[in-house]
């Protein structure tokens, strides 16, 4: 059992989050290269993945994003157009490294690239986007190459 008062942050630290958080969502790093981009539409994790990572998120992220993904007044929820809207035009690379810096709140950069990319994985599925047939890669780098799109090509 967590205790609560572990999980409250520092000011600071709620600072870093709040500005990394809003800062690389804007920072859009879409590079131009050899890579081809694909969408989260495009089936960029698999169902195992999702699995995995709704287990991964049971164990971190409940105690702030909640089972329903829709955050308290401290964590920002993780679902639907609140979640959808904000990651818009960005790309998975980004999103995993806010989530490894600043996540979870009690204990950032704690989590496996491979546990960030499962929870990612279960965030799109939870957002309705399809699974496929490959693992989303566990590499922040690798992940630059799949844009977060909002609706659907």
């Amino acid at each position: 059992v967590k205790k609560i008062g572990a999980l409250h942050a520092t000011a600071g630290t709620t600072l870093a989050i709040l500005l990394i958080s809003v800062a690389v969502p804007v920072t859009i790093s879409n590079q131009a290269g050899a890579q081809e981009s694909l969408t989260v539409w495009d089936g960029v994790y698999t169902e195992e993945q999702a699995v995995r990572g709704e287990q991964v998120y049971q164990d971190e992220c409940t105690f702030c994003h909640l089972d329903d993904l829709q955050g308290d007044s401290f964590a920002t929820p993780l679902i639907d157009d609140a979640f959808t809207v904000r990651w818009n035009g960005s790309n998975l690379g980004d999103l995993m490294i806010v989530i490894q810096v600043t996540m979870p709140a009690d204990r950032p950069a704690t989590l496996s690239n491979e546990a960030v990319a499962d929870v990612i994985a279960f965030l799109l599925q939870m957002n309705d986007y399809p699974a496929g047939n490959d693992e989303l890669q566990s590499d922040p780098d690798g992940l630059k190459s799949v844009i977060f799109t909002e609706l659907a090509p």
